[in-house]
């Protein structure tokens, strides 16, 4: 009795005594109704004084008074949740934009829009400029102006040049033959020598360079083809393809026009002069 009222064992919520039918009572074949009404009658004889808050009847009736009461516990938490994910999810909807109806002329203008940011990014009037950093056009210019054009200034054009590899340079030209002026070829073999040397840095500004386009296509693809992902990654990875394959004709073309200036060298002849008349350049 002292278990059943909750002495011995005290909870919270109470503790409500039920009869279930045992295996004996299923394999000779009680039904559930004569289980309740063999359960009332155990109560109501054993114990008459709890018997209304005993059985299966009153611990259903209990428990769904427990789950209404939580459910109206959490309901107005549960309803400002959805509210509030159903409004984050209706922004989402209305940023995507409206349904497109005809996909291929939208994909062609998305296309030309990229083409065209692209091109006005490296002319610099794009209208989304960037404060935090330099891109586009003018990293580009920063590149040949700055960076290539102070590497040009600091170049020493006697670098892994000295006075002993001039001197063997001009002996070896004369052969035989004593010269009054220093021999041409001696002067052509050494400058195309050290035209050579600006090779690796010519090379190193086309990579840069690459490098910044391929920047430019990344930010401005994300840009225009944000709502579409697949989109974005072929429309990327076919640009940044298309970029590649101009990269190694760049450079046989960068290394061409050192070659030219290897053959050919445009030299200023120095009009002879008196002793007392200055030299002049023709």
């Amino acid at each position: 009795m002292n278990l059943l009222k909750g002495v011995t064992l005290p909870v919270k919520l109470g503790l409500v005594g039920v009869v279930n039918r045992s295996q004996i009572d299923i394999e000779e074949g009680k039904t559930i109704k004569q289980a309740l009404e063999q359960e009332e009658k155990y109560f109501t004889k054993n114990h008459p004084n709890i018997a209304v808050k005993m059985g299966t009847s009153f611990l259903s009736e209990r428990l769904s008074v427990i789950l209404m009461s939580h459910v109206k516990k959490c309901l107005p938490g549960l309803r400002s949740r959805v509210s509030h994910m159903r409004g984050v999810q209706e922004a989402m909807i209305n940023d995507l934009g409206k349904t497109i109806a005809k996909k291929g002329p939208a994909i062609l203008e998305l296309i030309n829009t990229f083409c065209e940011e692209f091109r006005c990014v490296i002319n610099g009037n794009s209208t989304n400029i960037q404060t935090t950093e330099i891109s586009g056009g003018a990293k580009l210019f920063y590149i040949f102006q700055d960076t290539f054009g102070k590497a040009l200034e600091e170049f020493d054009p006697m670098t892994g040049l000295n006075l002993s590899d001039v001197r063997h340079a001009v002996r070896n030209s004369m052969g035989t033959r004593p010269s009054l002026f220093v021999p041409e070829i001696a002067f052509e073999m050494l400058v195309k020598r050290q035209i050579g040397l600006l090779r690796d840095l010519c090379l190193r500004v086309v990579d840069l360079s690459y490098d910044e386009l391929a920047n430019t296509i990344s930010v401005t693809c994300s840009r225009h083809f944000e709502r579409f992902d697949n989109l974005k990654s072929a429309a990327m990875t076919s640009a940044i393809d298309l970029l590649s394959e101009r990269l190694s004709p760049t450079r046989q073309m960068v290394e061409s026009l050192l070659n030219i200036e290897q053959v050919i060298l445009i030299l200023t002849i120095l009009t002879l002069c008196t002793g007392t008349e200055p030299c002049q350049r023709e």
